[in-house]
């Protein structure tokens, strides 16, 4: 699942765009590329947002959207059949506050996104919503565990850790567990959860690591990815067995498989923004 960005329009050399045409999430084929489907959106928003996150289910998805081209952001949960096309989508109660990282939990049933001052959890039905301050200037990954009951975050100031959200403290690392200080990770980006919960499985500069989830063990270099233009490693989507990656990196997608350490790079064929599956 990608979510796409409007497509702005301008006039000479006009700073500001004349127009707009809007966008809907789109449906890729995981292994091609190929567009399958896109997402029918429901009333209230108009066009897609580039922020994605997958259950592991791997048919239930969050996509941001937007009312209106630099309006406010807002999210769904689509479901899809089983021929890759929407067959249920809902529009979550109330305002995410324009994050920037998000993650859906297992069921489906609860939204984790961060922002520059505090970590999130809203419910997709109801909009209930908790909310824990954050001191790290950037918390560039978030992932849910398999069973619900942790947040694994990545964050530059602090490095890998899980939040619990049955704690009462509203302060995300006085509510934590560090894992792996930031010491020695300065490129930290992703964090996603093995499929069984043990271990977290996150990428730095150049490579794809995993770490036990409790703490106190050591990290194990699962790849080491030679990116097609340079540059390190900045996103990657697991899909829900925890076997394959997904990273983007400028006009390409890298899917890496994590068991054999390959990678396959498949040319972008068109807006993905952070896809997920």
């Amino acid at each position: 699942m990608a979510g796409r960005s409007p497509i702005a329009h301008y006039e000479g050399r006009a700073k500001e765009p004349s127009g707009h045409t809007l966008v809907r999430p789109a449906v890729h084929d995981a292994a091609t590329g190929k567009l399958i489907a896109e997402v029918p959106l429901p009333p209230g928003v108009t066009t897609s947002w580039q922020y994605v996150a997958a259950a592991r289910d791997n048919r239930t998805f969050a996509v941001s959207t937007l009312t209106r081209p630099g309006g406010k952001v807002r999210y769904i949960v689509v479901r899809l059949d089983d021929h890759g096309r929407a067959a249920k989508t809902l529009l979550v109660p109330g305002d995410v506050d324009h994050a920037y990282k998000v993650a859906l939990s297992a069921d489906g049933s609860r939204l984790a996104f961060a922002n520059f001052d505090r970590v999130s959890i809203v419910d997709v039905v109801t909009g209930q919503r908790r909310d824990w301050n954050s001191s790290s200037n950037m918390i560039s990954g978030l992932a849910w565990s398999p069973d619900g009951r942790r947040l694994a975050f990545a964050a530059s100031r602090h490095g890998l850790g899980v939040l619990d959200p049955a704690r009462p403290e509203t302060d995300l690392i006085a509510a934590s567990t560090i894992v792996k200080p930031h010491d020695g990770m300065p490129h930290l980006s992703s964090v996603a959860y093995s499929a069984d919960g043990r271990s977290l499985i996150y990428s730095q500069g150049h490579e794809i690591a995993t770490i036990p989830a409790g703490g106190g063990g050591q990290s194990r270099t699962l790849v080491r990815l030679k990116l097609p233009g340079g540059g390190m490693l900045q996103r990657f989507a697991l899909e829900g067995t925890g076997r394959y990656a997904l990273a983007t990196h400028g006009p390409w997608l890298i899917r890496v498989d994590l068991e054999k350490g390959t990678a396959r790079t498949l040319r972008d064929p068109g807006d993905f923004g952070q896809p997920a599956w």
